[in-house]
């Protein structure tokens, strides 16, 4: 009897298991022979949602500094950013707030430094934290930004206008 009920709890245990560790599991291997898998699949499926028309910055947050910097909100979950098409205006300050909600994170602009010649970038954290970074091209053109944890799947473009 104590066999038989040992069995079926182990029976009922080892769905739930196996859901924990696909929710779990983490694609960091970006080979060919994972194109296949559950998360590949999903982490498409939340790039594609995310994907849409581009986003420029909005006012800046209520209580801020009057003329301060206009803000776009990146929110980063595990493998996906909210935001993938970003358009802002050539030589005026903006800010990024990157809300990390998931693992290790960050938002790096590649190919271009800031007008200081800094690089534009906000630090590789661990959610949930929230960062942020003020910053001016005055080039215009279109640079590539990605998650330097996660540079296959988080990925995006910045168009300066």
């Amino acid at each position: 009897m104590e066999r038989s009920i040992l069995r079926m709890l182990a029976l009922l245990a080892a769905p739930a298991l196996m859901l924990a560790v696909v929710a779990c599991s983490s694609n960091n291997n970006n080979n060919a022979s994972n194109a296949g898998t559950v998360n590949n699949k999903a982490n498409t499926a939340a790039t594609a949602a995310v994907a849409g028309p581009p986003v420029t910055p909005g006012p800046p947050p209520p209580g801020s500094t009057p003329g301060a910097a206009p803000t776009i909100t990146e929110v980063m979950t595990d493998n996906a950013y909210s935001v993938t098409n970003m358009v802002i205006p050539a030589g005026k300050p903006v800010t990024v707030i990157a809300d990390n909600r998931g693992a290790i994170h960050n938002w790096h602009v590649l190919g271009v430094t800031d007008d200081s010649g800094k690089t534009i970038q906000t630090p590789l954290m661990q959610g949930p934290r929230t960062d942020s970074i003020t910053f001016t091209i005055s080039k215009p053109g279109t640079y590539q930004f990605q998650c330097d944890a996660h540079p296959a799947d988080m990925k995006g473009t910045l168009t300066v206008q």
